[in-house]
This record gives C-alpha cells, sequence and structure tokens, in this order.
C-alpha cells in the first residue's frame, strides 16, 4: 500500500517533468495559415472557398438550422488535431480537406 509520502513524492516527480502535451505539439505546428481568416457564409461553399490550414470562419446567412449546419460542416472540414470552436451561431477551426471524399454525399462544392 502506498502511503502519504510516497504519494507526495509521485505527484512531484510528475510534476516535475515536461511532458508533450497535444497542446505544446500544436503550437509548433506551421500547416496553419494564421495571417488570414477564411469567412464562410454557406456551409457547401467552405470547400471552395478555404484552403488546407486556414482558419475557416462559419457564420451563417440564415439562422435556421444553424446548429446541425455547424456540426455537419465541422465533421467534413474541420482538422481535429486542433481545437474547434463553436456557439450557436458560428464555428470556427483549421480547414482541412482530409475528408474531401465525403463532401459529395453533403452538397458540398469542390475547389475548382
Amino acid at each position: 500500500m502506498i502511503n502519504f509520502k510516497q504519494a507526495i513524492f509521485m505527484m512531484a516527480l510528475t510534476l516535475s517533468f515536461p511532458s508533450s502535451s497535444s497542446s505544446e505539439m500544436y503550437i509548433k505546428d506551421t500547416s496553419i495559415n494564421q495571417s488570414s481568416i477564411c469567412h464562410v457564409e454557406e456551409s457547401f461553399r467552405a470547400g471552395s472557398q478555404c484552403k488546407d490550414g486556414e482558419i475557416m470562419l462559419f457564420i451563417p446567412v440564415s439562422g435556421i438550422g444553424a446548429g446541425r449546419t455547424s456540426i455537419v460542416l465541422s465533421s467534413l472540414v474541420c482538422d481535429f488535431r486542433f481545437n474547434i470552436i463553436r456557439t450557436s451561431d458560428a464555428l470556427t477551426c483549421v480547414f482541412s480537406t482530409k475528408r474531401k471524399n465525403q463532401w459529395a454525399e453533403f452538397s458540398m462544392e469542390t475547389p475548382k
């Protein structure tokens, strides 16, 4: 059985070694284009308006069904290695074409 001193020692040992947490790894990622924002008002146009690594900001023109639309859009175009921020009327994330093969299923435009 672990006594109190051993527990404190293990906690101190754990806290003294830096870990490579996921947030540290992503801060070093240079694939994110932070110089501009890709503003999208119609979800089906995100694929033709944004490029890989851009910050996508989705603010729908119509508030009808915006919650469901932003969930579907995020599942299709957001890079899940990074934070995805969603409110009742907006969505922002790092844009990705990793699931591009599924876009047609949801009537999304593709780049020309």
